[in-house]
């Protein structure tokens, strides 16, 4: 079921032919908007996703593990209660 929604809503490439082809699918990804599915061994991978001005700060908040794990610190320190001005929080997470 997976894999008939992913060949439909986006192409889908193997690494070899992301070797091959990364210039022609770059100017697909970036001219036409579209998504093109990395697969290694026939198994989802990675992505090549458009990425605009306007994006590119969401796209490193959403993949960035160490973004991740900030956001993960500052929630469990909400939830215990210990709230700090933005001025510390940055501070404290080498962010000033």
């Amino acid at each position: 079921m997976i894999d008939i929604v992913l060949k439909i809503a986006m192409k889908t490439v193997n690494t070899l032919e992301l070797k091959n082809h990364t210039n022609r699918l770059l100017k697909r990804v970036y001219s036409s908007h579209q998504v093109v599915l990395i697969t290694r061994r026939g198994r989802p991978c990675a992505a090549l996703v458009p990425v605009s001005d306007e994006t590119l700060a969401d796209l490193l908040w959403e993949y960035s593990p160490e973004v991740q794990r900030r956001l993960q610190v500052a929630a469990e320190e909400l939830r215990a209660g210990k709230t700090v001005s933005m001025k510390t929080f940055a501070k404290r997470h080498g962010l000033a």
